[in-house]
Formats: C-alpha cells, sequence, structure tokens
C-alpha cells in the first residue's frame, strides 16, 4: 500500500512581514511572473500554522469534488454571543462559523458595523500566550510581543531586540488580530481584559468544541 502526504498550495502577494515565515513553513516557493505573485505549496499539517500566520479565513469549499475524491480512498453552526462594550464604543458581537473555523468579531463604531474575521489558530495562539501567566497581571502589549514571536512576527523588534509595542498597537491589522483574540478569550472566561489593558489568567485550560487547549 501506497501512503501519500497531502499538500496544498496558496498564491499570495508579497508581504515583507510574512514573506520569511512562510518560506520557512513551505515544502516549495517559486515566483509566479504572471500573476506576480508567490505561490507556495505546504504540507497539509502546516495548514493550522498557515492560517495562524495569515490571519486571514482559507476556505477548501472551491475544492469539494477534490476533498470527495481523496475521501473514497479512506478506510454550519454558528454561535453567537454579546460582549460588553468597550470604551463607550457599544457592544461587540462575536460569532463563530464552524465550517471555516473563524470568530467574526463585529463592533458597532459611531453607529457603523465594523467586522474583522479571526481565526481559530490566531485566537489559539493568544491563548498559549496567556495560559502562560502566573497569578500577575500583564499588560496586553506586554504579551503582545510573545504573540508575535510566536507567529514569527518580527518587524515590531528592533535589531538590538528591543520590543516597540507602540509600533506593533500602531498596526491596526496586527493591532486587532491580537485585540479580537483577547476578546474572545474574555467571552470564554479565559481571561480578564481591563479598560486599562491589564490580562489576567482566569483558567488553565480552555475545553471547547471537544478539545482542549
Amino acid at each position: 500500500m501506497i501512503n501519500p502526504q497531502l499538500f496544498f498550495g496558496l498564491s499570495l502577494e508579497y508581504d515583507v512581514t510574512k514573506n520569511e515565515q512562510l518560506k520557512k513553513l513551505s515544502a516549495l516557493r517559486f515566483w509566479d511572473k504572471g500573476n506576480k505573485e508567490y505561490v507556495y505549496i505546504f504540507n497539509i499539517s502546516r495548514l493550522r500554522e498557515v492560517i495562524a500566520l495569515l490571519s486571514k479565513e482559507v476556505s477548501f469549499e472551491g475544492q469539494a469534488s477534490n476533498i470527495e475524491e481523496v475521501l473514497e480512498h479512506c478506510p454550519n453552526i454558528k454561535y453567537k454571543v454579546q460582549l460588553p462594550g468597550y470604551k463607550g464604543e457599544g457592544e461587540t458581537e462575536v460569532v463563530w462559523e464552524e465550517g471555516p473555523n473563524v470568530f467574526i468579531v463585529s463592533q458597532y463604531q459611531r453607529k457603523k458595523k465594523v467586522s474583522f474575521t479571526v481565526p481559530l489558530e490566531t485566537v489559539v495562539v493568544a491563548w498559549d500566550v496567556c495560559k502562560a501567566l502566573g497569578e500577575e497581571k500583564r499588560l496586553s502589549k506586554e504579551l503582545a510581543e510573545f504573540w508575535c514571536l510566536k507567529l514569527g512576527i518580527k518587524r515590531f523588534h528592533k535589531e538590538t531586540g528591543s520590543w516597540q509595542g507602540d509600533k506593533m498597537y500602531g498596526s491596526r491589522k496586527v493591532y486587532m488580530h491580537w485585540y479580537c483574540s483577547l476578546k474572545i478569550l474574555q467571552h470564554f472566561n479565559l481571561i480578564e481584559y481591563s479598560k486599562r489593558g491589564y490580562i489576567s489568567k482566569l483558567k488553565e485550560c480552555w475545553e471547547w468544541q471537544g478539545k482542549v487547549w
């Protein structure tokens, strides 16, 4: 019997922050001159790491027939909660979509709904950072350094290695994925996230959807 490995490919634009980390995760990378994109080939075992690094939804819906073909050779719930408002901005809404395994976090700012998609894997990395806390409280800006390091994001460190938390918090895209991850953990009563930005751990493990982290 032959036991093949499974791989998946992604075509991605160059990203100064993520390019080198993606290269390390990939089994193969080449430049598509026509589309001016990098094509990455990853082992399927790297899927969660890739999703966490990209902080984007990855859907195989368009590959349904191919997946069915693979399955022949082998012997969408939504979860919605209301979170307390933050800094007077009104309530925050979190929707869990099981299909792509993402949280959709929506905030109501100036009567407008602004939504952010956060993969489960990104939240799990944030939890790995928070659950390492003892009984002490730490500023979320300080903990963000360890979250970035786990995701291979290095552009918020100086050449000397010192952490530039203000720079990271000034990068809205990266900051919002960190912030939304914390709000999700707060909902599950895993952490306390104060208005002053302090984080304290409330539980030792996260049990949800039949998994334990």
